[in-house]
């Protein structure tokens, strides 16, 4: 059965095929993901529920908004500790928090604040685009985050 997160993923050009979904069985595919493989106990969680690969190397990780607190200063620091995490991987360049039919871009970097957010809405003519371009390269910040300051 394919989850909601899937399907609205797909609607921003992320194939079934291409994601790899941090809850439920852990299979093979999962090792280079351990780290960050949800605890069922969690009620509020920033981790990453799904991530979005490009030829087997993650370009994209997903922070389902609803495991988000609602207050906006809990929220804003929680993602912060996410993006400071995701930072030390080394491997994706951007996270996203997934709403109903909306995705909220961040780059990844170490910086003590978010970045300014990229919003896509499944609607936008060039939502199915969003993903592949992710992967291409394509997507471009509002400034290069090779240059960001800690």
């Amino acid at each position: 059965m394919v989850s909601v997160i899937a399907k609205t993923l797909k609607k921003f050009g992320a194939h079934y095929e291409s994601q790899v979904s941090l809850s439920g069985e852990i299979t093979p595919h999962h090792i280079n993901y351990l780290d960050l493989i949800q605890s069922q106990d969690s009620a509020k969680d920033s981790s990453p529920v799904t991530v979005v690969e490009f030829q087997e190397k993650p370009i994209l990780y997903v922070i389902n908004e609803q495991s988000l607190y609602s207050d906006p200063e809990t929220r804003e620091k929680d993602l912060v500790h996410t993006r400071r995490m995701l930072a030390c991987r080394g491997d994706a360049q951007y996270m996203a928090v997934l709403k109903p039919g909306q995705l909220e871009i961040y780059t990844i970097g170490l910086k003590n604040q978010l970045p300014e957010v990229i919003t896509k809405n499944q609607d936008d003519q060039d939502a199915s685009s969003l993903i592949p371009s992710i992967a291409l390269g394509k997507l471009q910040p509002k400034r290069d985050v090779r240059e960001e300051k800690i």
